[in-house]
């Protein structure tokens, strides 16, 4: 914890719960004063995933929080703000953490702080058509590739970068196309209460796409395949001798 005479300030590093995501490594950090409480969260280290600032007109309340299974402490952070996601939890190692920002003067006063109620519950982000039609088209991708080619051993290809290249073109387009987000959205839902989730789902989408893209165009998967299918093939039919 920090002090200068006129403006305490607490300070911490620890993890993070955003929303879908849990963010460890410590690669989340915590700043109170009187007057703000900010929390910034980095994704994988390279990048920030969010900063989120509260005055104390913004938070309800204050509460313990555990991690999944019951496994870690943490503070709960229940807030009026509706462009952030309505689950925000700091994890610490140190279990003094309501007690520090206390300490520094920073107390909720947000309606409903009085008795200590939490937010509300805001349910689901999204519209469910849009997301099961994506989820269709995806299988159906991947489904035709894998299962229906006729090719017994079947190796990604096309179709399956082509279903990545989906997910990273939808999520990025999210981020970047107000009209896009409002297919996927319910009304009164924003952008800043999923903004985590696809950041991660465009980086992973991206990162695939790309390695995929280097396998095809290089002819490695199609060389691994044609190593592998005899042999599997072989040992395929081994085993039914066997068991005859």
């Amino acid at each position: 914890m920090r002090h200068t005479e006129s403006d305490p300030t607490f300070q911490l590093r620890g993890d993070a719960q955003i929303g879908f995501l849990h963010s460890s490594g410590r690669l989340a950090h915590l700043e109170v004063t009187r007057e703000h409480l900010t929390l910034t969260v980095s994704m994988f280290g390279l990048f920030d995933m969010g900063r989120y600032a509260f005055a104390p007109a913004d938070v309800v309340a204050l509460k313990p929080a555990t991690g999944f299974l019951g496994l870690g402490s943490g503070l709960r952070i229940g807030h009026t703000r509706l462009d952030y996601p309505e689950k925000i939890v700091f994890f610490a190692p140190s279990a003094t953490v309501l007690t520090a920002i206390q300490a520094v003067g920073f107390t909720p006063n947000a309606p409903g702080a009085v008795s200590g109620t939490p937010a509300d519950v805001r349910g689901f982000p999204f519209r469910w058509l849009p997301l099961v039609v994506v989820a269709l088209i995806w299988n159906v991708l991947l489904g035709y590739e894998f299962f229906f080619s006729g090719n017994p051993f079947p190796i990604p290809g096309p179709l399956t970068l082509t279903s990545v290249l989906l997910l990273f073109f939808l999520s990025f387009g999210m981020l970047k196309s107000g009209a896009l987000l409002s297919v996927f959205l319910k009304p009164g839902r924003q952008l800043g209460e999923i903004r985590p989730l696809l950041l991660l789902i465009a980086l992973i989408a991206a990162f695939q796409a790309l390695v995929l893209a280097i396998l095809l165009s290089t002819g490695a998967l199609q060389k691994f395949g044609k190593h592998v299918r005899p042999k599997a093939a072989a040992a395929n039919a081994n085993g039914v001798l066997s068991r005859s």
